[in-house]
């Protein structure tokens, strides 16, 4: 517990040495203690997107455990980069995602600014799709994981959302 407080202090604080060797865990594939995974995998989402975009993609394809499936949503939902976070989106919603893990990467995206104003604008976007694929609690897991982060700002379009009243 406290080496995985460690590293993730050290590497949310952009300590390069942990970065670098989470990083390169990721990409050689080797084998990390079962939890420093989730660190692993949301470190090097956050800081290296772009690089451990498709790692994340072979991984969540090539796994059979769900706990390992989530992990891969959580970190592709922080990938900092628009292009590919609604790449993401997108993906979270195809058939390669259940429909009952796809609110895990909106969640993911709400921890930061670019993930929550993008995540808004494909909730508003495809918002038929999104309620036609989940159940009621996970469009409400969707939409509070996305929009959580705007606690404090007024979001003039809320008004769309017509059970918000």
């Amino acid at each position: 517990m406290f080496q995985q407080t460690i590293i993730n202090l050290l590497g949310n604080a952009g300590n390069e040495a942990v970065l670098l060797e989470c990083k390169d865990i990721l990409m050689s594939k080797r084998s990390v203690s079962p939890d420093l995974q989730d660190i692993v995998f949301q470190l090097c989402a956050k800081n290296f997107g772009t690089d451990v975009y498709e790692l994340i993609l072979e991984a969540y394809k090539a796994s059979e455990l769900s706990e390992d499936k989530r992990r891969c949503l959580l970190a592709a939902g922080r990938i900092e980069n628009e292009k590919i976070l609604s790449k993401v989106f997108e993906w979270s919603l195809s058939d390669e995602v259940r429909a009952s893990d796809a609110y895990l990467v909106f969640v993911a995206a709400g921890s930061f600014e670019i993930g929550r104003k993008l995540g808004w604008k494909f909730i508003q976007k495809n918002w038929d799709a999104i309620v036609s694929r989940m159940a009621p609690v996970l469009v409400s897991n969707v939409v509070s994981g996305t929009l959580s982060g705007f606690a404090s700002v007024l979001i003039p379009s809320l008004h769309c959302l017509n059970w918000i009243g």
